[in-house]
């Protein structure tokens, strides 16, 4: 079976009703969002990274469907998403949705490069993924980024001192720091970035898309990581 088809039996079956569940849960107030006229059902002929606000377990879920219905249609506007290799991909549970996931592999350094070689491969062909590019659940992270007095600081956990205090003094405008992997990708390929702040609160999340940007020409690649984390800050301001 052709890479093409299973992508579409992928769509047909899970991907059809797991929308169908993102349209009831909008329409029951449970998923709210905002700017999703910026989403683009086709994607620029070098791909589309959406990055975004990780924290619970449910935007990794619920995002691909942004691009719901469209993906039913076309092979190349179903969105693949970057699950933990160990935690996620590798179970035997996980075995379905497999054809729609480039798993991230870091534990060492031949991993790490497999994984970021995969995505390129991927966007190169006009495809979109889905990435939280700070490699997990934000509160997980040790150094974060935050928008303060109108400036954007790095802060770093310390004793004492966790992520729900510093996202108090923020006023809730923190995000964990993004990993180099992000600027390797966007150094080496020419995707564009579509920015996806997310909060939760109780049952209910409140995702806001931003526009499509890219980093300026020129930039190294910890440049590149800084303006990616400045989009989505400045997304949620």
């Amino acid at each position: 079976m052709s890479e093409k088809i299973k992508l579409l039996v992928v769509a047909w079956t899970l991907g059809l009703w797991g929308g169908l569940v993102f349209c009831l849960l909008r329409l029951a107030g449970v998923i709210r969002i905002l700017g999703y006229q910026k989403r683009k059902p086709i994607p620029p002929e070098a791909g589309l990274i959406v990055i975004y606000r990780h924290p619970s377990l449910r935007e990794p879920a619920f995002l691909p469907f942004l691009f719901f219905p469209w993906f039913l249609f076309d092979s190349r506007l179903i969105p693949f998403s970057t699950p933990g290799k160990i935690d996620y991909y590798s179970k035997w549970w996980f075995w379905a949705f497999r054809p729609v996931c480039i798993p991230v592999d870091g534990e060492n350094y031949k991993g790490v490069r497999q994984t970021l070689e995969q995505i390129k491969a991927k966007l190169d062909k006009g495809g979109i993924l889905v990435l939280a590019p700070g490699g997990g659940r934000e509160f997980k992270g040790k150094t974060f980024k935050r928008l303060s007095a109108g400036k954007i600081e790095t802060v770093r956990t310390t004793s004492g001192v966790n992520y729900s205090d510093l996202g108090k003094e923020a006023g809730g405008k923190i995000i964990r720091g993004f990993q180099s992997g992000i600027g390797w990708i966007l150094d080496n390929t020419q995707a564009v970035v579509l920015p996806v702040w997310v909060e939760t609160d109780g049952i209910r999340t409140k995702i806001t898309i931003g526009k499509p940007t890219r980093p300026p020409n020129g930039l190294f690649r910890k440049e590149i990581v800084e303006f990616l984390e400045n989009s989505l800050l400045s997304l949620k301001a």
